[in-house]
């Protein structure tokens, strides 16, 4: 008697997949990761910059290689998260209603939670800098302070763009999990619904999104570096990371950043179980 195509995606999946354990653990190693890395990152670049500091002696001549990106930043640094948050506007758009973007929809922040979000973090940090001038006082380092908000808010965007982009991964290669043999031929009907197209727009819009932001996140911290080490003393670079990390960095991680990874990281363990389910159909064709 012959085995029926479910009978056979059954089998290959308890023979052949990961434990529920193991990808649970990939899922939490990508959203640890995803979450602390960077703020690590961005702590080393202001230890880092505070250890160094030359004092004003040294920032008389300094070497500061990313002084293009300050000019930029000093005029516009509030909105440079606006621009990984558009290619991640585009990637949803072209994601549609897909299998994939539905089942991480409740988890992921969409981008308008995540733009009045920023709106509101900018309007604190525009609040405290405007009670510091009318107080005149230079106790703290500004440009440290909205270095926290466009650090954040870059760091919030690479992950919610990486989780778009595997996420979207499955409905490309066909190997959709989580669900037996219905669930591996949902591949091929999102791909027919939506079309190869709109699969690849999604894929690069996702790519781009999270590239710009890592770009951003690391011009932050070096441009953070160079004012711990130049323009500030340390004392003063400290208060103004300690305020940025509870007035700032705090909201944006509990809003988007750590929503954002729990959904990458479960992504990222089904996308590795998909993979393995793959393989075991692969070897019993």
């Amino acid at each position: 008697m012959s085995r029926t195509a479910d009978e056979n995606d059954t089998e290959a999946s308890n023979s052949y997949a990961l434990p529920t354990n193991t990808t649970d653990s990939v899922a939490a190693a990508v959203a640890n990761a995803a979450v602390y890395a960077p703020i690590v990152a961005w702590a080393v670049a202001i230890l880092a910059g505070s250890a160094a500091y030359a004092g004003p002696v040294g920032a008389s001549t300094p070497n500061l290689p990313l002084m293009w990106y300050d000019d930029v930043f000093v005029r516009a640094g509030p909105f440079l998260p606006l621009a990984p948050l558009a290619f991640r506007i585009v990637a949803s758009a072209a994601a549609g209603d897909s299998v994939r973007t539905r089942r991480r929809a409740a988890s992921l922040p969409p981008p308008s939670r995540a733009l009045a979000v920023y709106a509101a973090v900018a309007l604190v940090r525009l609040g405290v800098y405007l009670v510091g001038r009318a107080a005149s006082s230079a106790k703290t380092s500004d440009h440290v302070f909205l270095g926290a908000a466009v650090a954040a808010a870059a760091h919030a965007e690479a992950v919610a763009a990486a989780t778009v982009f595997v996420g979207v991964l499955p409905s490309i290669i066909g190997s959709d999990v989580r669900g037996g043999g219905d669930a591996w031929r949902a591949g091929d009907g999102v791909r027919r619904r939506q079309g190869k197209v709109a699969m690849v727009v999604t894929a690069a819009a996702a790519a781009a999104a999270a590239t710009t932001a890592a770009a951003l996140f690391l011009l932050q911290c070096g441009d953070s570096y160079f004012t711990a080490a130049y323009f500030h003393t340390p004392t003063e670079t400290f208060a103004a990371a300690f305020l940025g990390l509870v007035m700032l960095q705090s909201v944006t991680m509990g809003a988007v950043t750590v929503p954002a990874a729990r959904a990458l990281g479960a992504s990222a363990g089904d996308f590795v179980y998909g993979l393995t389910l793959r393989s075991a159909h692969g070897s019993k064709a």
